[in-house]
């Protein structure tokens, strides 16, 4: 019983989040899709079972921690990539406001 409100709970937690403004819409979609998937693999254990006797993992559990490490790695990836663009995003804009300060300059000494 305690799984279900457990998932539960972990469902209303982003869309909460997103309502009080504290993280942006287009993060917890992905968060939404891969709870999805958690939650109907840790309810349904047989699925669990047999994908982790494909794989060649012995215990179901061992297999979901597996997955989430997976999951987590992906998102610190997906994260590391939104800040290196910002990152390039505001090299520009300081390059940009350089370039600008320097033509003000040279007007100013013609």
């Amino acid at each position: 019983m305690i799984k279900y409100i457990a998932t539960i709970f972990l469902f209303i937690l982003p869309i909460y989040l997103v309502k009080k403004k504290f993280v942006r819409l287009e993060n917890t979609l992905i968060w939404l899709i891969i709870l999805l998937i958690l939650s109907i693999a840790s309810l349904n254990i047989d699925f669990i079972r047999s994908i982790s006797n494909y794989i060649g993992i012995i215990s179901p559990v061992n297999f979901l921690i597996f997955a989430t490490f997976l999951i987590f790695l992906f998102l610190i990836l997906s994260l590391l990539k939104k800040i290196s663009d910002l990152n390039n995003k505001l090299e520009d804009i300081v390059i940009k406001t350089q370039i600008d300060n320097l033509s003000k300059k040279n007007d100013k000494e013609d």
